[in-house]
């Protein structure tokens, strides 16, 4: 190591590494909004500020790749993600500097989300992937630049962190509520990033300002990336989540807030009324209406929910319009039937198109009793 590295491995090791302080106070701050705007239950709302959820994201809310780095469910979440920002993100950021970890992070936290959307129809949140990424840093680092790092710290680097990302993985495999998806896919996405980032510690190349502008440029880029991402979910239409089975929610589906439930149904903003069936929980007459709906002579449109075949039924009586899409899944079936005015319709078709959207089946329904 040459002397300038030295003076700036001593300087790191005694500045204080503003960005991941600054990432840690967000993280809390977050949190004591959707504490408050939960009133203690930050699991009910966590969706308003944007946890990952793959039919949100198939809608078009592309930013719940980026918002949920920034989450937490629980305190002990927080806690524990914070505790792994102050020992593990602070000695990254002293290694890397502030501007080259802060892409580090949101590049790894991103990839982990994207990972978790392919393999994971699970809603998740939380820091563990971008956490995760600095892991993957850190196992790049001695790689690297082994010819500047002594064999025993080499080694003594590896095994650890080897060690601690088995431990994590190994319990994330073992607990449902864990994303081990978003962990692995935070882990490879910090091990590329790091093969492109040189750290700063070790950066005695001559100044270049093309090299600094660059680097300026992708964290304005990354800071104006994280506001807009906040800045749309903010704006984005606030979506509550309907369960029809407490004991056993095997399906949910979620619509905007401003949507009224009613005895009958749910209001939409157009006056139409929107009735939710499935046939786990179908009353006789309800049942009536599904085989009704679904019998061979009438005029039908086969599509897909999801990966869930379905049938679409449109048809008018007298001055009404009748929509209605019917979803097959684990041998049972969901309905959601719009009743709409001819004048009204065209929006209510808008609305109803959206309430399919919000629709997630998360397994198959146990104990499948009326």
């Amino acid at each position: 190591m040459t002397p300038n590295q030295k003076n700036k491995k001593r300087d790191r090791e005694q500045s204080l590494p503003i960005c991941s302080t600054l990432i840690l106070v967000f993280n809390v701050t977050l949190f004591v909004f959707m504490w408050r705007a939960g009133q203690g239950d930050v699991s009910s709302i966590a969706s308003l500020f944007g946890t990952k959820e793959n039919s949100r994201i198939l809608a078009g809310e592309w930013w719940r790749f980026v918002t949920p780095i920034f989450l937490h469910g629980s305190v002990e979440h927080l806690l524990v993600n914070g505790l792994s920002l102050y020992w593990f993100g602070f000695s990254i950021e002293r290694l890397y500097g502030s501007r080259r970890y802060l892409l580090l992070y949101l590049f790894a936290g991103i990839v982990s989300f994207i990972v978790s959307y392919w393999r994971s129809p699970i809603p998740s949140l939380g820091a563990s992937g971008a956490i995760f990424g600095l892991v993957g840093a850190g196992l790049v680092f001695p790689l690297r630049y082994r010819d500047r790092i002594p064999e025993k710290a080499r080694s003594r680097i590896l095994s650890q962190l080897l060690t601690m990302a088995a431990i994590n993985l190994g319990i994330g495999f073992t607990l449902k509520q864990v994303d081990n998806w978003a962990h692995l896919g935070g882990l490879a996405g910090g091990a590329i990033a790091a093969l492109f980032l040189t750290p700063e510690v070790l950066d005695d190349r001559p100044y270049e300002r093309r090299r600094e502008t660059l680097l300026n440029l992708l964290v304005v880029a990354a800071t104006l990336l994280i506001a807009f991402c906040g800045v749309r979910q903010w704006n984005a239409p606030k979506l509550i989540s309907i369960t029809l089975h407490a004991d056993n929610p095997w399906w949910h589906i979620e619509i905007p807030l401003e949507w009224r439930q009613e005895t009958d149904g749910i209001r939409l903003p157009s006056g139409a009324n929107l009735l939710l069936i499935d046939s786990v929980q179908a009353s006789d007459k309800a049942r009536l209406l599904l085989q009704e709906l679904t019998r061979a002579d009438t005029p039908q449109q086969a599509l897909k929910v999801g990966s869930f075949p379905a049938v679409r039924v449109s048809q008018k009586e007298g001055d009404k319009i009748v929509d209605a899409y019917v979803i097959s899944a684990y041998g049972e079936s969901i309905a959601l039937i719009l009743a709409s005015s001819e004048k009204a319709y065209p929006q209510a078709k808008l609305e109803l198109e959206r309430a399919v959207q919000g629709i997630q089946i998360r397994h198959a329904p146990q104990n499948s009793t009326p």
